[in-house]
């Protein structure tokens, strides 16, 4: 089963600025799509939806205002979130029809369903605004244009070939196919043949289509963004990984890890630079530091007395990681130049927690968390800061619900925290005003305000918001992200 693109930053920079993109579950059952320019031409389908965003009580954890609001989406379920400049949202979702909700400030939701004809579809997404579909059967992206949907392979010189994913990028797409079998004659595709099970291609489809040199096949490596440009980590021997530049002339470096023990890899992007994690099932980790600008990289020492870690999480340009140390327990570092800096310390109540994004405004940070377990399932929402660290929020996970994500705005100090269902969605959007100067926190903190719950397994989880170094890496089939879990 392909893995569906997680879009992060992937939109045009001049239309949504920081706009973060979440894919939460694309694997759905969606009715077939046909187009044909001269017979689809039909305006989209609006519904206005009078809604505001209502005060959440008794919330004051250095915010000026926590708000929620819920969206109704019969029979289907949000798989693409993302914030315009604007600050106005936008989720899309398919229930046998392809829906798109924006959401104003002001909370009132705009409700688009676009008509489909019939063709094979197994992937959608959002670029400047627009819906598109990746249409499978017929190898081509289709584009909605005022009141009809283009097919935009001829137009925009898209490649040839079988394909498996695309994503918004820089003017157009990044495609990822694999040639198309041949007869015997070797003169025309036959379809009855079985397609490659992985891509081999990855192309830049924008101004000019071009194809991106890679090594292998494209989901065998590891794809990373970094401040430099896309990286390909891939091994050809085993006993150690290749860092090989995608679009740029710099030399390919060593990574000198041995890829059997360590065949994992977690990585978070700074403005200075990406911090890249080498583990395996058991979580022990090897650390590597590339500054940007530098053609390679460095090991990291991690701070003494280090018992387990837990992933880490880019914010604000910053990366925050969360380790459990000897003498000092659960805390949070910054990953500053390829060193560990203690930010704020926590407690034991974070053991059993999986945190999936970290939000820093000021002195403060806001932690999302979820705890799995067989008796019920809970998302946490804490507030780490110089003087205490308290529960801000808890919510309840249904069993068909995914848990909650931290979603930054475009607008500082304010970010969104989402939990997605089946035919609805929560959204608490959080405000804060002050200094947002960037402190860290060294002193002693309280305990948290929930007791330690029993581990299912600890570790970071999916990790959905904010690891930007992952814009390529989870582009392709097969490259799947796996949990951290504590040594």
């Amino acid at each position: 089963m392909l893995l569906r693109a997680i879009l992060l930053l992937a939109m045009s920079s001049a239309a949504w600025g920081a706009g973060v993109t979440l894919d939460l579950n694309l694997d759905m059952s969606i009715e077939e799509i046909r187009y044909d320019p001269l017979l689809s031409s039909q305006d989209a389908v609006i519904n206005y939806i009078d809604s505001s965003w209502e005060e959440v009580e008794n919330i004051s954890q250095d915010l000026d205002s926590f708000q929620s609001l819920d969206l109704s989406h019969a029979n289907g379920r949000i798989g693409i979130m993302l914030e315009s400049t604007s600050n106005e949202l936008y989720g899309i979702y398919s229930n046998g029809q392809l829906n798109a909700i924006t959401i104003n400030p002001d909370g009132s939701q705009l409700l688009s369903t676009y008509p489909f004809t019939g063709s094979s579809l197994s992937d959608y997404g959002l670029r400047n605004g627009a819906p598109y579909v990746l249409d499978t059967l017929n190898d081509t992206i289709l584009e909605w244009n005022v009141n009809h949907w283009d097919d935009i392979k001829v137009s925009q010189n898209l490649p040839d070939g079988h394909y498996y994913s695309a994503v918004p990028y820089s003017n157009g797409y990044l495609i990822t196919t694999a040639d198309r079998q041949l007869d015997d004659e070797e003169t025309e595709v036959d379809e009855s043949k079985e397609e490659p099970a992985v891509p081999t291609m990855l192309w830049d489809a924008g101004d000019a289509t071009q194809e991106v040199p890679i090594i292998g096949q494209v989901s065998d490596s590891k794809y990373i963004n970094t401040p430099d440009g896309a990286l390909q980590i891939y091994s050809e021997n085993l006993s150690t990984y290749t860092g090989h530049w995608l679009g740029n002339s710099e030399a390919d470096f060593t990574i000198n890890v041995n890829a059997v023990d360590y065949p994992l890899i977690h990585s978070a992007t700074t403005s200075a630079g990406t911090f890249i994690a080498f583990y395996n099932s058991e979580g022990i980790s090897i650390m590597f530091w590339l500054a940007a600008g530098s053609p390679s990289g460095q090991g990291i020492e991690v701070p003494q007395g280090m018992k387990a870690f837990y992933g880490c999480f880019s914010a604000n340009n910053k990366a925050f990681c969360m380790l459990n140390v000897e003498s000092l327990g659960f805390a949070l570092y910054e990953m500053e130049n390829g060193e560990f800096i203690l930010d704020t310390q926590l407690n034991e109540a974070i053991s059993g927690k999986n945190i999936n994004g970290i939000y820093s405004i000021g002195n403060n940070r806001y932690i999302s968390a979820f705890y799995k377990g067989v008796s019920g399932s809970h998302s946490y929402l804490y507030l780490a800061s110089g003087e205490e660290v308290t529960t801000v929020f808890e919510a309840t996970i249904s069993s068909s619900q995914g848990e909650y994500f931290l979603l930054p705005s475009s607008q500082e100090g304010m970010f969104y925290w989402i939990g997605a269902n089946t035919g609805s969605t929560k959204i608490y959007k959080a405000e804060a005003s002050g200094d947002f100067t960037f402190k860290r926190n060294l002193d002693s903190i309280v305990p948290i305000e929930s007791p330690a719950e029993e581990s299912s397994g600890g570790g970071s989880g999916s990790m959905p918001t904010y690891l930007l170094a992952m814009l390529l890496m989870l582009l392709f089939p097969r490259v799947r992200w796996r949990q951290v879990s504590g040594v």
